[in-house]
């Protein structure tokens, strides 16, 4: 389960790069230990084009300012880049999980009729879905502006991951098949609530084949 995938750009990427960066997104100190080394951050596209060629293999975090969210509340997400033999692979864009009040209000407002009324609840989307397209649309411009710079690989892939409430609008930008550059991409999400009542969802084989959602059998958020 732990070994790479075996096409394209993903035979460079595990599934514990989905767990590292789904847990690397909530910023939290106490994670240290855990995660180790975290990813350089880069703070303009400029450095980035500047210092590629003397970077290591690695996964790095493009925290350009047009993508510089608050952390104390609201919708969180990060992207990052996986350098390899001086080329960016792939990016991920990563989703933050429930981590303060504006995010319970955000669970108990769509998820709640599905815990009342069971997995065939219709839902609407979460509001922090439309935050979340605005995000993607700001990375598809640096994806643009990267592959103008000739950062990009010919096997270039872009990934979705997030954890809790993360990993079900990771799930959404895939099964509403809104992402499509460079193609639809994968996610991986981690306990995330069930996005099955959502409008608009693609469920179809070839669209739930990019999607995988991993749940502990004790979690409750991704029972619902």
């Amino acid at each position: 389960m732990l070994a790479p995938f075996s096409c394209g750009s993903l035979r460079y990427i595990s599934l514990l790069d989905f767990a590292y960066l789904s847990l690397n997104v909530y910023q939290d100190h106490a994670d240290n230990v855990l995660l180790g080394k975290r990813p350089r951050v880069f703070l303009s596209e400029k450095t980035l084009i500047d210092e590629v060629l003397a970077l290591p293999d690695a996964w790095y975090q493009l925290a350009f300012p047009e993508l510089n969210l608050p952390k104390n509340d609201g919708f969180y997400a990060e992207l990052y880049a996986k350098v390899i033999d001086h080329k960016i692979i792939a990016t991920m864009v990563a989703i933050r999980g429930t981590d303060n009040f504006g995010d319970m209000k955000e669970d108990a407002e769509t998820w709640t009729s599905s815990v009342a009324k069971g997995s065939n609840a219709l839902l609407t989307d979460p509001s922090y879905f439309a935050k979340s397209v605005l995000f993607y649309s700001y990375c598809k411009d640096i994806y643009h502006e990267l592959e103008a710079a000739g950062l990009l690989s010919d096997r270039f892939e872009n990934f979705y991951t997030g954890h809790s409430l993360g990993g079900a609008l990771a799930n959404l930008h895939v099964a509403k098949v809104f992402v499509t550059y460079p193609r639809i991409p994968h996610v991986i999400s981690f306990n995330a609530p069930g996005i099955g009542g959502m409008e608009s969802i693609d469920d179809s084989p070839a669209i739930e084949s990019h999607v995988v959602s991993m749940r502990a059998h004790y979690d409750f958020v991704s029972a619902i």
